[in-house]
């Protein structure tokens, strides 16, 4: 049973363009945008332009570590126009935590080497999973062990 999980999310905020032009030009599937002062689900305006989208649903880090290898490969270009454009960009690794036990991440020094190059900052935050899931993880493995 496999119970790795993570996702990989593309921030971007600070643009002096247009965020629309700037997907027009490199389509990141199923990216969101705002403008300054358009509001947020929480009803505030945004205080910058900005857009956002999920890179990769990974379930191993090997699957981790190639979607983000293909996005750095693919959007060189739109990394270093957002740059130029005195933007900001983070990629946040939501990681799955199992309350059974801990996981961890390993990031080879080429993938942290491209994220520098690209000007990217890199965020990981756990997100633990409920007792419940745990619960019903653990039986599922007792049942596998058992059976």
């Amino acid at each position: 049973m496999n119970d790795w999980q993570a996702i990989a999310v593309l921030h971007v905020s600070d643009l002096t363009a247009d965020p629309q032009q700037l997907l027009a030009k490199y389509p990141l599937t199923g990216a969101t945008s705002w403008r300054k002062g358009d509001l947020s689900p929480r009803r505030k305006p945004y205080l910058a332009n900005g857009l956002r989208a999920t890179l990769v649903d990974a379930d191993s880090q090997a699957a981790l570590h190639r979607g983000l290898h293909r996005h750095l490969t693919e959007f060189a270009a739109f990394h270093s126009e957002v740059t130029n454009q005195g933007g900001r960009t983070f990629v946040d690794i939501g990681l799955i935590v199992p309350a059974t036990h801990p996981l961890s991440l390993t990031f080879e020094p080429e993938l942290l080497s491209a994220l520098l190059t690209a000007g990217i900052v890199l965020t990981i935050s756990a997100y633990p999973c409920s007792d419940e899931r745990a619960a019903q993880q653990q039986d599922q493995a007792d049942e596998a062990r058992e059976g």
